[in-house]
């Protein structure tokens, strides 16, 4: 962990990971914050990528920081945190991420690291690469709520070149609260 790492950092991780592995026709899939990172990875990786999955993930615009859709509580305690000089915030809690069994929500409690507060710093760069990508799916999951996930989902619904899929009962995590159920929609995405 380091005040160093950025969104950039985690764009470019992605990228150079499709190239040091010659990662062709891939589908690429993108959780909460994920939906920054393959927003802006999907920049350089257009001709690679056939498929674009966001599961309850930030749509973001160009130019928009994480830091311009947190709410005010949020925003808040980023700033705090930044003032005494520190590099992360804990990750939420299993019960904020609305984790449906009690035995899955001890195994991501378990599990959840901090989280760098540079990426929310840094604004996405985005030329609408991933609006070219002809396959798009939003999955979202209403009982976590998240206006910024709603609007999301609302933009898509709006757009012919996006599917949309709704997965009740799950919380923010579907790969946990429901995997079949997402991977059976993953993998009807072509």
């Amino acid at each position: 962990m380091s005040g160093d790492i950025t969104l950039q950092t985690h764009i470019q991780d992605v990228v150079n990971l499709f190239r040091w592995e010659d990662v062709e026709d891939a589908t690429l899939v993108a959780h909460s914050y994920g939906g920054w990172v393959v927003s802006g990875a999907v920049e350089q990786l257009e001709s690679r990528v056939s498929a674009l999955a966001y599961v309850d993930a930030f749509l973001p615009e160009d130019g928009q920081r994480g830091h311009d859709l947190l709410n005010e509580q949020q925003k808040a305690q980023l700033e705090a945190a930044k003032a005494l000089g520190e590099v992360s915030r804990p990750g939420p809690t299993s019960t904020a991420l609305r984790i449906q069994r009690p035995e899955d929500a001890a195994w991501v409690d378990a599990h959840i690291t901090p989280q760098p507060l540079g990426v929310s710093m840094d604004p996405v760069r985005l030329s609408g690469a991933r609006e070219r990508v002809r396959h798009k799916l939003y999955v979202r999951t209403p009982l976590f709520p998240q206006p910024v996930f709603d609007a999301a989902l609302a933009r898509c619904q709006a757009d012919a070149g996006w599917r949309t899929a709704v997965m009740d009962g799950c919380g923010h995590d579907p790969m946990i609260d429901d995997p079949e159920g997402l991977a059976a929609l993953l993998e009807g995405l072509k």
